[in-house]
């Protein structure tokens, strides 16, 4: 992934497991889609009296060579950092363990195209995984790593030059402030995805060939 193009950023929702100018504007974000051709059509919403988005949608997963979710996403350059809390709604009963919600970076919106993206599933799992070529195979364990803690509230994804890194807080409901970046707990996930990169054993970082 060049770090110099263009970045689609998102709020993404998955049941199982670009645009010269936007089409479909949702809030902030600049499109909402489907991604794979999922079988169950997804739909994302904005509420400006709470602030919340409502993300709905199916597919097999985020997973392996290709994906099948709904994106809800914008267009991003340079560093940034992403944070924000999510909660599954109604009725999850009967739900599959890989169902998933969180962030994603992705370099287009093609099913198998290269991304990384910190997400919780709704058994409580949280890991940041990721796609390092168009295609790929994503393997497990080489491609992620889980968060010691299970669960959690809010979701920091962030890109400061070559490092993308997730960061997890458990806020709960009686706490009236959400946190700020250097409050959150300091155990991130770091990922080094330069150009051409390679793997280097042991560590899960990418670092540019020599």
């Amino acid at each position: 992934m060049n770090t110099k193009a263009s970045l689609l950023t998102l709020l993404f929702f998955t049941a199982g497991c670009l645009l010269a100018r936007a089409q479909n504007s949702v809030g902030i974000f600049e499109n909402s889609a489907d991604i794979g051709s999922p079988k169950t059509a997804g739909s994302a919403s904005y509420d400006a009296g709470t602030q919340s988005y409502t993300i709905k949608g199916g597919g097999s997963n985020i997973w392996f060579n290709r994906d099948e979710f709904h994106f809800l996403y914008s267009r991003l350059k340079g560093d940034f950092i992403l944070t924000a809390d999510f909660a599954f709604t109604g009725d999850t009963s009967g739900a599959v363990g890989h169902r998933k919600i969180g962030w994603m970076i992705r370099e287009s919106t093609d099913e198998g195209a290269a991304s990384a993206n910190a997400c919780k599933h709704i058994d409580g799992l949280v890991v940041l995984q990721w796609r390092p070529y168009h295609g790929m195979y994503m393997r497990d364990p080489e491609e992620e790593r889980f968060y010691p803690k299970r669960g959690g509230q809010t979701i920091q994804l962030s890109r400061i030059g070559r490092t993308i890194t997730m960061k997890i807080d458990w806020t709960t409901a009686l706490v009236v402030r959400r946190p700020t970046s250097s409050e959150l707990p300091d155990t991130s996930i770091p990922w080094k995805h330069p150009p051409k990169a390679m793997m280097k054993p042991n560590t899960g970082a990418l670092i540019s060939p020599t």
